[in-house]
C-alpha cells in the first residue's frame, strides 16, 4: 500500500513539473507561431472575412508586441485560430444572462505544445451585453483568447485593474462590464495575469 502511495506522489510531482513547463513553453521561444484556419461549414466569404479581420487584429495586438506572433501556413502552428459554430463548442455548463438568454463563449484548448482557439461564430457577430461595437468585440475576443493561448488566466475588473475606466482584456467581457468600458487590447494587468496550469 505504501509503495502505491509513493508511486502516486511521484507521478503527481512529475505531472506538476510538466504543468509548469508547458505554460512556460510560450515564454521560452523567440516567436509564437499561429495559423488562421478555414471552417468547411462556412462560406468562402465568411472564411476570407474572418482571416482578414483576425490577421489585422493580431498585427495590432499588444500581445504581438510582447510575444512576436508570426503567421505560418503549415499545419504545425503553436496556436490555431478557428471560427467555430456555437453547436461545435462544448462547455461543461450552460450559463444565462439576466434576461434569460444563453451566454455563448469562445474557448481556448491548451496542450503542452499546442493551443486551439475556437471563436464562437454567433459571438463574432457581436455581443450586446459587452456594449462594444461588433468590430471592438471582435478585437476583444481575439485578444482575450490569444491571452489564454499565451498562458494567461482571467483577470478581475475592479479598482485594482481598471485603467481609464476600462477593464483588462482578460476579464470575461462577454458577461458584460457593468458600468465600465470593456477592454479590447492587453494592458499591464493582462501581461501580469496568473499563468494557466494545464
Amino acid at each position: 500500500m505504501i509503495i502505491y502511495l509513493v508511486i502516486i506522489l511521484i507521478l503527481i510531482l512529475i505531472s506538476s513539473v510538466d504543468l509548469i513547463s508547458s505554460v512556460d513553453l510560450i515564454s521560452s521561444v523567440d516567436k509564437v507561431t499561429y495559423k488562421i484556419y478555414n471552417n468547411d461549414k462556412l462560406s468562402d466569404s465568411e472564411n476570407k472575412s474572418f482571416y482578414k479581420i483576425t490577421k489585422s487584429i493580431i498585427l495590432n495586438s499588444n500581445w504581438n508586441k510582447k510575444f512576436n506572433l508570426v503567421e505560418v501556413f503549415d499545419d504545425n502552428p503553436m496556436i490555431s485560430i478557428n471560427l467555430t459554430l456555437n453547436k461545435d463548442i462544448k462547455r461543461k455548463k450552460v450559463e444565462y444572462y439576466p434576461d434569460g438568454s444563453i451566454m455563448k463563449f469562445s474557448t481556448t484548448q491548451i496542450w503542452p505544445k499546442f493551443r486551439k482557439i475556437n471563436i464562437n461564430y454567433d459571438n463574432w457577430q457581436g455581443v450586446k451585453q459587452s456594449k462594444l461595437t461588433t468590430n471592438d468585440y471582435r478585437t476583444y475576443v481575439i485578444n482575450h483568447e490569444l491571452g489564454h493561448a499565451l498562458g494567461k488566466d482571467h483577470v478581475l475588473c475592479n479598482e485594482n485593474t481598471i485603467i481609464n475606466n476600462t477593464c483588462p482584456v482578460m476579464y470575461q467581457s462577454t458577461r458584460g462590464c457593468f458600468g465600465n468600458q470593456c477592454g479590447i487590447n492587453a494592458n499591464k494587468y493582462d501581461f501580469n495575469a496568473k499563468n494557466i496550469l494545464i
